[in-house]
């Protein structure tokens, strides 16, 4: 192998990784953003159920709503 081989070698090797490197960089942000929105989904949820919550208490002590 001359110097020109080795070089186009290190040249592929280089790309794959960095094409590797950058699909689980991509990875990474997608699942980020998908827990970012779980968690949006998550803190709605919570607040409706406490306002439900709290609406069935005051219905309960008998007090229109």
């Amino acid at each position: 192998m001359d110097l020109e081989d080795q070089w186009d070698h290190r040249e592929t090797k280089g790309k794959r990784g960095f094409r590797e490197l950058q699909e689980r960089m991509e990875l990474l942000v997608s699942m980020v953003r998908r827990a970012s929105q779980v968690s949006e989904v998550l803190q709605v949820y919570l607040e409706c159920m406490g306002l439900q919550g709290r609406l069935e208490v005051e219905v309960l002590r008998g007090r229109k709503v």
